[in-house]
């Protein structure tokens, strides 16, 4: 009996450094490498966050803010965008981009109000939709 002990007591001994080498090498193993993981989310967030300010940007354009302003809390919108889901963003930050764009290229007034409100417009309903999905009253402000 004393034997077996004895014998049992070398293997356990015996196994440690194995258990330990097997142990650094699970530490290090990573079916991604780390690095390409962290470069990958940091170009998805440098990419997010050009959507939100190319949203914003046209959200604070004079010609939005002076048209409607009036009629809206754009800053509360503003604030709003960058809860919006990958997907939303982006494609409302394309629609942005292009009245940007025309904006910068001088389009005649008439034109630039009517592009102007209509993105600002799906981009209030967007918002809106996201933040009642629970069920909200439209009197109800965006931030509640």
């Amino acid at each position: 009996m004393k034997q077996y002990s004895t014998l049992i007591m070398i293997l356990l001994l015996a196994s440690v450094p194995f258990q330990q080498t097997v142990a650094a090498q699970q530490a290090t193993f990573h079916v991604v490498d780390l690095e390409e993981l962290r470069t990958c989310l940091a170009a998805r967030n440098e990419a997010r966050s050009e959507n939100v300010k190319e949203v914003q940007r046209l959200l604070r354009h004079t010609v939005v803010q002076k048209h409607l302003g009036r009629l809206l809390d754009l800053e509360q919108i503003a604030k709003a965008v960058p809860t919006l889901d990958e997907e939303t963003l982006r494609q409302l930050a394309g629609w942005s981009r292009e009245v940007n764009n025309q904006f910068r290229g001088g389009l005649g007034k008439g034109a630039q109000i009517a592009i102007g409100v209509g993105v600002v417009v799906a981009v209030v309903l967007i918002v809106m939709a996201i933040r009642c999905r629970g069920g909200c009253s439209l009197g109800r402000p965006l931030g509640n």
